[in-house]
């Protein structure tokens, strides 16, 4: 008889402490609202459009025609409340109580791979370089393909002059 109630609570203290440990934090059932998603969307546009701009000017000073960006894609955070949050208020004028920081940015972008092999294998420290301005975790992925070689344009038929 005193097996079958150590038994009874020893299964009881288990489907306890398995229903504690399996259930999600009171921050996993946190659905964000839509002002925070616009302010999350916003904050990874205006983030990409930075880091865009920072890369074509690098590429166009250092390999023009011979390196294009692919994709650049910011990563943001949940939103964290800064002061007092009112409950129930999470309309337009709601935007300043919460702040959303930029995780990281991923780069991909082509390169040639019949420039100089330093040239290549730097390029990714110098765009991590550029980028460090906007976050501090920038990861960089490298695609190099040999590019077309350009064709010489065409010369335009010489008419002869009447003289």
């Amino acid at each position: 008889m005193l097996t079958l109630r150590r038994n009874t609570f020893c299964t009881a203290s288990l489907l306890g402490l398995a229903v504690i440990l399996l259930t999600p934090s009171p921050s996993a059932w946190a659905v964000p609202t839509p002002g925070e998603i616009a302010a999350m969307q916003r904050k990874s546009a205006v983030a990409e459009a930075q880091a865009q701009q920072e890369i074509e000017a690098l590429f166009t000073r250092l390999c023009p025609g011979r390196c294009e960006l692919i994709d650049v894609r910011a990563i943001t955070g949940e939103p964290q409340a800064i002061g007092e949050i009112t409950p129930g208020f999470d309309g337009e004028g709601a935007t300043g109580s919460y702040d959303v920081a930029l995780k990281r940015l991923e780069v991909q972008y082509m390169i040639d791979s019949t420039l100089p092999r330093p040239f290549i294998s730097n390029m990714p420290r110098m765009l991590n370089f550029r980028l460090q301005g906007i976050t501090k975790d920038v990861r960089v992925t490298p695609l190099a393909i040999e590019f077309p070689r350009p064709q010489a344009p065409l010369m335009p038929e010489m008419e002869d002059e009447p003289d």
